[in-house]
């Protein structure tokens, strides 16, 4: 089940997305459990906005496509804790950033993008260029960078079974 509202602000030609979705029962993994598997009701929104935008000094005759967005994802009933439960947050997001624009009569397109997620310490980003050679042939390069934080979950077989506590049992987890 979803939703989805587009608003145009005028004024500012702003357009202002809101997008919605719940799916109930979705398999999770999960170490709490006997044969791993869990089920959670999933809850997922995003927020975006998008603008053109002129920045004359980088391209003086055409607008730049701007784009944010939040995505949300809520993981209802979710149960465990840092390192045992669920493999999954119970709330996860994501922050993306877009811009991108048009060169020799909309022949070369560049475009840069972000996207960082705070649970999971994580980060990407890159550039990319297309040159359209003919309406039928076209030439694209681009490069992207990914860092992020290791996340660890306790995956030894008898996790499920134990306290809250991580065990570390020689040559299945790191201490």
């Amino acid at each position: 089940f979803g939703l989805s509202v587009d608003y145009f602000e005028q004024y500012t030609s702003t357009v202002w997305r809101i997008e919605s979705s719940i799916t109930p029962n979705t398999l999770v993994t999960s170490t709490d459990q006997l044969y791993w598997k869990d089920r959670v009701d999933r809850l997922k929104w995003a927020i975006g906005i998008d603008r053109p935008t002129y920045i004359s000094l980088l391209n003086p005759t055409k607008s730049f496509f701007l784009s944010g967005q939040v995505l949300a994802t809520h993981n209802l009933r979710h149960s465990g804790g840092q390192h045992t439960g669920m493999v999954v947050w119970p709330t996860e997001l994501v922050f993306t950033f877009l811009a991108q624009t048009n060169y020799y009569r909309d022949r070369i397109t560049p475009q840069a993008w972000v996207a960082y997620s705070p649970q999971y310490a994580a980060f990407t980003g890159g550039i990319n260029c297309e040159w359209l050679i003919t309406d039928h042939w076209s030439v694209k390069a681009g490069a992207n960078i990914i860092s992020g934080k290791r996340q660890e979950q306790d995956h030894w077989p008898w996790a499920g079974l134990t306290s809250n506590t991580p065990a570390i049992v020689e040559g299945l987890t790191d201490p």
